[in-house]
């Protein structure tokens, strides 16, 4: 197996390809238009090694070697004090080339140093043979040109070459769709595959997302759809869908990509086997061995994606499912117990808040546990998977929503929580990071029968149609941390309280008459003190309320996580000339969306934390490595691409910036002032320093968040 290392490495030498091919653009032009280049750089900084035609490879600079072999050649005549300034033809009779081709201490890019032209001193001009200055206009642009227009052939060479063996991605089937999503609002269904989306082409799920995130200002968006019919067929159906903003400068319409029902336990988390070996325990020893898990089957039917396996759990009215699975050439199947049928509804702290959905009975639901923890996060080695939250910044007993607020608010602040672990109570003090991410995975505590703060409003998935309204169980006054006692004046079992209490709200609401508007269930609650005893607590459902527990379903154990998503295949079925063809394809699409991001972020739709350094493009590219050659390529491709396209800008240092002072000359007939130059290059520089400081900064953040 090719180690981690192994990937990373081959990542970095990849992107060194790509600055090479850049840096020979320039030079290949250079050298067409007799500009003599001194230098052909990788990297910045101190020079690690170099290399000089008649003179070999050297640690450091070839400059001492270089000079002894002239002199030597040349019989001691009086020479220039370096190299640079050593007339070609000299250089011709000594044997010796003109340039020193430099690797450099910082992989950061690359440049071609040319005669006449100096960065660091922009007003600097010559006119000797060979410069840059002294070429005509139109070879100095296609020079400048040279870079970007080298990058975009590579693009389209690498895509060719990924596309020829093909490239596997998400499919743009749709899977689960968020509750009262636009999606689901819009009447998308899982299993739809998205065709199109405002007359663009949809081929991955990539391109749905983009689509969606990046496409117009929020306003409706076309989407056609093929989906399957009864008699195995597909119909096309189209429809209007609103994206929403997601809080963090992306739009997105509600939906996730259908995925398989294949588990690779070496993608998965450390919290994820856990809850696995629970619901299905004859999966220990595969998860021991790393082995691939693929469910197959549910209640004697196939299954082939997790809506599917889905709609078992919510069609098994409580009862276990028997689920088969298959590792490597064995068979195992095993019983496994749905989820408690919660109704998910909108809830807030308040009318005017903006609501999140939330699983609750009336407004009452469990304690918070901590289901996962991300290594490497603020929460790693501070919390563990099964931790129960009873307290938070002073609050009892908060729910989901409640611990994420108060992580989002306090970002860069040390957030206080009091954990339950083992039966013990202990307190952990949380830094968050400026992310707001400290990185756990929240589920509901329903094995214990204790309540969280039961939510004060409520209102139905309909995207804010309805006022927010009092839940049942504010009006009350359930305490935080109070226990369930009885249900209907019958003690339960404390293990199985959510269970039992859910159970009886679903059926009770099924079993209601056709002309009936409520329903009252009565909840022995005991206080958190048990002092008082306990207190018979009626709870009525009624209007949406009511239809809410009639919409409620079975759960599925199995999180959506756990499996991989469904794969299309991008090929030109080795047909080289089709592969060119969707390379091309590819780059223009990709030069777009990169022109749609950057108008995103000056417009404000997409937040500048969204944007990825080198570090972020390396760990993706480790990734993409990890999964085929192929991948890696075209993922190279695609930076390739977005190199060309952002060294074209119009930026002070960047290619772009070079062009404009050449349209500037061409258009007046003068070069820019060496001041106005200079300033500039400063400018530019220090854009560039601030790009890379803040992409570094979002690179890092996610990395350990």
């Amino acid at each position: 197996m090719v180690s981690s290392a192994a990937y990373l490495i081959l990542t970095i030498l990849g992107f060194g390809l790509l600055i090479l091919i850049h840096e020979a653009g320039h030079f290949f032009m250079a050298k067409r238009a007799r500009i003599r280049a001194h230098h052909f750089a990788i990297g910045f900084g101190p020079i690690l090694a170099s290399y000089r035609p008649g003179v070999g490879c050297t640690l450091g600079s070839t400059e001492a070697a270089t000079m002894a072999k002239i002199r030597t050649a040349l019989a001691h005549r009086d020479l220039p004090a370096h190299v640079n300034e050593i007339p070609r033809d000299m250089l011709a009779r000594a044997g010796v080339g003109e340039t020193q081709y430099e690797l450099r201490i910082l992989p950061l890019g690359g440049f071609v140093g040319m005669a006449g032209q100096d960065d660091t001193n922009p007003g600097a001009r010559s006119e000797d043979e060979g410069s840059f200055n002294a070429a005509s206009l139109g070879a100095r642009m296609w020079v400048i040109s040279g870079g970007v227009i080298a990058n975009l052939i590579l693009g389209v060479v690498l895509f060719g070459v990924a596309f020829m063996h093909g490239v596997e991605f998400e499919a743009p089937t749709i899977g689960p769709l968020m509750p009262g999503s636009p999606a689901a609002k819009a009447g998308l269904q899982a299993g739809d595959t998205i065709v199109s989306i405002d007359g663009a082409p949809i081929e991955t799920f990539t391109d749905c997302r983009i689509a969606t995130a990046l496409g117009g200002d929020g306003s409706p968006m076309s989407v056609v759809v093929h989906r399957p019919t009864d008699d195995g067929g597909l119909e096309t159906v189209t429809l209007t869908v609103t994206p929403m903003d997601s809080g963090n400068g992306i739009r997105h319409i509600g939906i996730r990509p259908s995925t398989s029902l294949l588990i690779d336990p070496r993608t998965i988390r450390a919290g994820q086997r856990d809850a696995l070996v629970s619901a299905f325990p004859g999966l220990t020893n595969a998860l021991a061995e790393n082995a691939n898990i693929l469910l197959s089957q549910a209640n004697g039917r196939s299954v082939e994606t997790w809506a599917m396996l889905d709609q078992a759990f919510e069609a098994s009215a409580g009862k276990p499912v028997r689920i088969v699975a298959q590792v490597n050439e064995a068979v195992i199947d095993s019983p496994v117990i749905p989820l408690p049928p919660f109704a998910m509804t909108d809830i807030a702290s308040g009318p005017d808040v903006i609501p999140t959905p939330e699983y609750t009975v009336a407004g009452l639901t469990p304690l918070t546990m901590i289901g996962d923890v991300q290594p490497n996060s603020a929460a790693a080695g501070k919390l563990e998977a099964g931790d129960i939250v009873v307290q938070l910044q002073g609050r009892a007993g908060p729910m989901r929503q409640e611990f994420r607020e108060a992580v989002q608010s306090a970002r860069g602040k040390p957030v206080a929580c009091v954990v339950e672990r083992g039966g013990k109570r202990r307190e952990v003090i949380l830094t968050v990071p400026r992310s707001g991410i400290v990185g756990v995975h929240l589920q509901l505590a329903t094995d214990d029968n204790r309540i969280a703060r039961p939510a004060a409003f409520w209102s139905p998935l309909d995207g804010g149609a309805r006022p927010a309204e009092p839940t049942p169980a504010a009006g009350a006054g359930v305490q935080p941390l109070s226990r369930i006692a009885t249900i209907d004046g019958v003690a339960v079992d404390p293990a199985q309280a959510w269970s039992t209490l859910t159970v009886r709200a679903h059926d009770a609401s099924m079993n209601q008459p056709s002309d009936a508007s409520s329903m009252t269930i009565t909840v022995g609650i005991e206080g958190p003190d048990d002092e008082d005893g306990v207190r018979q607590v009626s709870l009525v459902l009624e209007g949406w309320a009511l239809a809410a527990e009639q919409s409620a379903t079975w759960g599925n154990p199995f999180p959506i996580d756990l499996f991989l998503p469904n794969q299309v295949v991008l090929s030109s079925d080795g047909d080289p000339i089709g592969a060119v063809a969707m390379g091309f394809r590819q780059t223009g699409a990709i030069l777009t969306n990169v022109f749609l991001t950057l108008r995103a972020l000056f417009r404000g739709d997409v937040g500048v934390n969204q944007l990825s350094g080198p570090v972020g493009i390396v760990h993706a590219g480790t990734i993409a490595a990890e999964r085929s050659v192929w991948y890696l390529l075209f993922f190279l491709a695609l930076i390739s691409v977005n190199l060309a396209f952002l060294n074209a800008l119009p930026i002070p240092i960047a290619d772009g910036g070079h062009m404009v002072y050449l349209l500037w000359e061409a258009t007046t007939g003068k070069v820019p002032s060496p001041r106005f130059q200079n300033v500039a290059a400063l400018v530019g520089l220090t854009f560039f320093v601030g790009l890379f400081l803040l992409t570094f900064y979002n690179d890092v953040l996610r990395l350990i968040s």
